[in-house]
């Protein structure tokens, strides 16, 4: 007999984190799913602090990808 679980997060949230290298700094929040929606809102909470949100461009390391 094969049985298969399913399994449930049962309102486990999900956590999300992007580190600043230069300012030591962590940016995080809580979401209820993982995708590109709740990445989408991590990149725009960064992206809408200094000196992000001023900066005529960002380069993303290629060492996280």
């Amino acid at each position: 007999m094969k049985v298969e679980e399913e399994y449930e997060r049962l309102g486990a949230l999900v956590y999300l984190a992007a580190w600043d290298v230069r300012r030591a700094k962590v940016f995080g929040r809580c979401d209820e799913s993982t995708g590109s929606v709740p990445f989408d809102k991590l990149v725009e909470q960064v992206m809408g602090q200094e000196p992000y949100r001023s900066a005529s461009r960002i380069f993303p390391s290629r060492k996280a990808w």
